[in-house]
């Protein structure tokens, strides 16, 4: 999740840095947001979220937006079909587990997306998205740029390494300060994406 100040500017800006244009995801309503997508693959896109300046943003995500005003890596998802087995595993290695939250949101073509989330306590690990029958937004969001690396640093990787491990999730984390970064290639090149 690449947050930014401004969708339609970071839009346009993203565009002129990978020469792909991200395509109008939707909005969430109550949370003061919308999106655009970049496909990163057939299974993984990058989600560009922004303010709705057409929501009421007071105590919403879209304020916290407006308010940091800089655009960076907020937070990464990893799609799983079994939400409840997520959870069971991070409680067994001690991390605090949110309530579930259930979602949607009506696409530019009048298709409603749904979808449930999970959240751990602690920002530099994954959220979990169970898309409950909905098509993977990947499949639609414009192509041609790729993952080539996500980074994550925290102050004991340790406790975050064995959880992603015990997830099957092959990311490495390193000894630092706490951060997640990753870069896009493009076909402009190389994109390096700051933590937020």
């Amino acid at each position: 999740m690449y947050a930014v100040p401004d969708l339609e500017n970071s839009m346009a800006e993203i565009a002129s840095i990978t020469g792909i244009v991200p395509s109008d995801g939707g909005v969430h309503p109550g949370n003061g947001t919308r999106n655009a997508l970049l496909g990163l693959s057939n299974s993984s896109y990058l989600e560009i979220i922004g303010p709705d300046k057409k929501q009421n943003l007071e105590n919403t995500l879209g304020e916290l937006l407006v308010r940091k005003n800089t655009s960076g890596i907020r937070a990464w998802a990893v799609a799983v079909s079994d939400l409840a087995s997520v959870a069971h595993v991070a409680k067994e290695l001690g991390f605090r587990v949110r309530d579930r939250k259930e979602m949607s949101r009506k696409t530019p073509e009048g298709s409603l997306l749904e979808w449930e989330l999970l959240f751990l306590e602690d920002a530099l690990l994954p959220f979990f998205i169970d898309w409950k029958g909905s098509e993977h937004p990947a499949r639609k969001a414009p192509s041609g740029c790729g993952l080539v690396e996500l980074s994550i640093s925290a102050e004991e990787p340790k406790v975050y390494q064995e959880l992603l491990n015990k997830l099957q999730l092959e990311i490495s984390v390193s000894e630092g300060e706490p951060a997640i970064s990753a870069i896009i290639r493009s076909p402009k090149g190389d994109w390096s994406l700051p933590s937020w």
